[in-house]
């Protein structure tokens, strides 16, 4: 009889063991989720009619207000005004109906205190329409999904579908921000919205995942407050972290900037860009429109409020900084009293930016595991020699060091990428950066690569970044052939028009 209760005790605390495990995995797995996202996707409103708010951000029928604008400038314009004069006078229109209510002060701050960051204060995610604290957060991914009215505050769908299916809808967060904001401020809302997840949830730590300015919102958390401990893994894509050239040029320059027609066409299509390149040879007008239109539009509005955007300011790499403010203020585009409080913000910023390793070195003592994952093989927009995803170059991405365009590093290694471009000894995070070859800024979502490496980051068992043989450090995504990709444009198209013919053949 002792024998058998014996027995019958062993299995009992067996089972409770193999329980507790069970239950610490389960609960491992529903670490909740906070989603920081890309430059522009914040949700403005304008509140002056507090019941009726306007969105003024993303722009609201920005196609209709396009329409509009055009219409009033026909073709008779440009032979009456002359090209430049109806570009300007385009330009001048656009500006003033699509931007106006984005102004700024020298300062930093709105010129209309009532544009605020959806739900209308920094504060209120927390309450519903009644003031309820026991209601659903206004920033879950089921709240919003479940309320089309909020659906434009949901960016990078795929991705939070990916994350649903781990931890479950309702266990993730959309964090909103003014996109006006600096990294000082944006890393005290984050904690504060952190604070709010962990007191909603009852959980003792949550994930962070941030693409692009939500990766440097990521950095800039981690380096002011990631000592709490509060986050167990970070993952930054394609992240700003040491901004990026094209904030630099635009400051430093303000004109002569050339934007490769060619390097729009990333973003506009799926066409391989060197398709774009060989046509847009033969487009040169198009070039010289786009050039004019560019000079003009930095020229005559860094001085109208441009200029007083904090986030941009603080996207201007270290390398760029001292050079860009101090041709600011020699040329009066910022003025050292009527801009002092915006210049003190973004100075805190970029000693911070300058000293980032020691922020994430901090944050993974405190328990946080870091990551980066980022692009390379592209040029930059504006700075045709670098090493980027098109907007963000390796370097302010990663730490890493890289060789122009077109050239190699002249050394291997084993830190140095198999085509001897990319050298991750010099990396913020050696041990833990992803680098993939050919990857376009914003487009992750369509790479199954990066999803899987994203997915095994956060809910894989294994260490993911030891695990060289399946994700090294230096693996490069294979990409598909100009001709190959040329052939799936085709089929892509014919399989279009097919489905036309089909559907009106029912």
């Amino acid at each position: 009889m002792k024998k058998l209760l014996a027995l019958v005790m062993a299995l009992i605390m067996m089972l409770s063991v193999v329980s507790t495990f069970a239950l610490a995995k389960d609960n491992e797995r529903k670490t909740p989720i906070v989603l920081l996202r890309g430059y522009g996707t914040s949700v403005l409103y304008d509140c002056t009619d507090v019941e009726n708010p306007e969105m003024v951000w993303p722009i609201a029928n920005v196609g209709k207000k396009l329409e509009n604008i055009i219409k009033n400038y026909r073709l008779g314009s440009v032979l009456i005004l002359g090209e430049n004069c109806f570009m300007k006078a385009l330009i001048n229109v656009a500006v003033e109906q699509l931007f106006a209510p984005l102004a700024l002060n020298p300062d930093g701050t709105s010129k209309n205190p009532n544009i605020k960051a959806y739900p209308y204060n920094i504060n209120g995610y927390k309450l519903d329409v009644e003031g309820d604290n026991a209601s659903p957060m206004y920033y879950t991914y089921e709240y919003l999904k479940n309320h089309s009215e909020y659906s434009k505050v949901i960016t990078k769908e795929t991705l939070c579908d990916q994350f649903a299916a781990e931890v479950g809808a309702d266990n993730i967060f959309i964090f909103n921000y003014d996109l006006r904001m600096g990294q000082v401020e944006y890393a005290d809302a984050v904690d504060e919205f952190i604070s709010d997840v962990l007191d909603y949830t009852g959980a003792e730590k949550v994930d962070i995942f941030g693409t692009s300015h939500g990766g440097q919102q990521t950095a800039s958390y981690l380096y002011f407050h990631g000592d709490k401990g509060v986050v167990r893994k970070a993952i930054m894509e394609a992240p700003a972290v040491g901004g990026t050239s094209l904030a630099g040029e635009l400051f430093l320059k303000q004109e002569d900037i050339t934007l490769p027609l060619s390097s729009i066409a990333y973003f506009l299509n799926d066409i391989d860009p060197q398709i774009i390149i060989t046509i847009s040879k033969y487009l040169t007008w198009g070039q010289k429109l786009l050039d004019k239109a560019v000079d003009y539009l930095v020229t005559k509005y860094l001085d109208d409020g441009f200029a007083n955007v904090l986030s941009l300011w603080d996207f201007v790499p270290c390398d760029y900084y001292d050079e860009a403010m101090k041709h600011c203020l020699s040329v009066g585009t910022l003025d050292s009293e009527k801009n002092a409080a915006l210049i003190a913000k973004t100075e805190k910023w970029h000693a911070a930016m300058a000293d980032i390793k020691s922020g994430f070195d901090r944050a993974k003592a405190a328990g946080t595991e870091c990551y980066i994952i980022a692009n390379y093989g592209t040029p930059e927009l504006l700075n045709q020699n670098s090493q980027s995803d098109l907007v963000i170059d390796i370097k302010n991405a990663t730490g890493a060091t890289a060789a122009p365009i077109g050239q190699t590093l002249g050394y291997d290694g084993p830190t140095v990428s198999s085509d001897g471009i990319v050298d991750t000894a010099t990396c913020w995070l050696p041990d833990t950066t992803y680098i993939i070859k050919g990857g376009i800024h914003g487009k992750f979502e369509k790479d199954t690569y990066c999803m899987g490496l994203i997915n095994d980051i956060f809910f894989s068992e294994e260490p993911v970044a030891n695990s060289y043989e399946q994700y090294g450090a230096l693996k490069e995504q294979k990409q598909p052939s100009i001709i190959e990709k040329a052939f799936a444009s085709i089929g892509d198209s014919l399989n279009r028009i097919m489905g036309v013919f089909k559907i009106g053949s029912r």
